[in-house]
């Protein structure tokens, strides 16, 4: 069946076509499905709603949760260019079981590349603990995320990811294109979210847009680890408050690059800055902990701190990026591209990243 162009195009004979071949469904009828609206402002890159099943005998889950690609155009866009639709499929086909990262359960994922349409069907798991990435992470909630970055790190730690194909690196076209988009879209994002922005951190920006090709070939050089790359707060969820229990979501840019990049998106975006300088020793500690803890012992807090750098800088992508091409209109939006444009740029000074640029 055709994945649908929209949540109004979601109905019971879709649901029940795409989880057929799941053993959660297997044997069940899909009798009804009633929506609901979830993450207003936090999918930036999709709509996302809540699906309330119910069934003609057997009985399976409760609900799922539905996400499609995003309904404002310039950021649908953005998510064919840089192949984030066709990834999070393929992650979730090829690779998701390999990895040692806690994810949600998918019950189908595809990507439809001639109409440009993408749907993921999951556990749902809107009743779980949703933390703000306005306000940051706890220091509890940064120990969780950082456990579950080095876990997925350490998993595929000196793996064959020239297997899989979709899976870039920095010298993929499509992450090559970043390059070009990122110094296009500096003076834009510059521009729309200039409350956000320092003069210190706005010369930051600027010279880095100089370099990025420098530092993405450096990221290019051996160990590659799978990197989540967009691991921000809000795509880890809790079980409840206080829980250790977590699930990474929102795979659609996952990538292959230097070791550190996960982490270094981490405090740099999802920690307020007094407290991410007050964390950050430890958090790095606990990280390169957690990396031995995974059988990786060829890798040092020298080499940790380099790429740390390299990865503050170049995460920057993301905020730069986005903050061109996001809806102005949605208040939310507004303020998260600008606390993590705010946040990371400040991470980017505070580690002395620029020292490590050629003149």
């Amino acid at each position: 069946m055709p994945l649908p162009e929209s949540m109004a195009d979601v109905n019971v004979a879709w649901l029940q076509h795409a989880v057929k071949d799941h053993p959660d469904f297997r044997g069940v009828r899909i009798s009804g499905a009633s929506s609901t609206p979830v993450g207003e402002g936090i999918g930036q890159m999709s709509s996302i709603a809540r699906y309330a099943l119910t069934y003609d005998g057997a009985r399976g889950p409760e609900s799922v949760v539905v996400k499609l690609h995003a309904p404002f155009e310039a950021m649908r866009a953005v998510g064919v260019r840089f192949e984030m639709y066709a990834r999070e499929s393929a992650f979730y086909q090829a690779l998701g079981k390999e990895v040692a990262a806690p994810l949600p359960t998918i019950y189908f994922s595809e990507w439809e590349p001639t109409q440009q349409r993408s749907a993921t069907v999951m556990q749902d798991m809107t009743r779980w603990h949703w933390p703000d990435q306005l306000t940051g992470a706890t220091l509890q909630q940064a120990e969780c995320c950082i456990d579950a970055i080095a876990r997925l790190g350490a998993s595929q730690w000196g793996a064959d990811l020239s297997r899989h194909p979709w899976l870039p690196d920095t010298h993929a076209p499509v992450m090559q294109n970043m390059i070009h988009d990122y110094r296009l879209c500096v003076p834009v994002t510059l521009q729309r979210l200039a409350s956000f922005v320092s003069p210190e951190a706005r010369i930051a920006c600027e010279r880095i847009a100089q370099r990025m090709d420098w530092i993405f070939a450096e990221l290019a050089r051996p160990p590659l680890v799978v990197s989540h790359f967009d691991s921000r707060l809000e795509n880890f969820v809790f079980v409840a408050p206080g829980s250790d229990k977590i699930a990474m979501i929102d795979w659609q840019l996952v990538a292959r690059l230097r070791p550190g990049w996960d982490i270094a998106y981490f405090m740099g975006t999802s920690v307020p800055e007094d407290l991410r300088r007050q964390w950050q020793p430890g958090l790095v500690e606990r990280y390169l902990d957690g990396l031995r803890a995974g059988g990786v012992h060829d890798y040092d807090a020298a080499q940790l701190d380099i790429d740390l750098r390299l990865n503050t800088m170049a995460m920057t992508l993301i905020p730069v990026i986005g903050g061109a091409s996001f809806d102005g209109d949605n208040p939310r939006s507004v303020a998260l591209f600008g606390s993590i444009l705010q946040r990371s740029l400040g991470s980017v000074l505070d580690n002395h990243c620029l020292d490590l640029l050629p003149a």
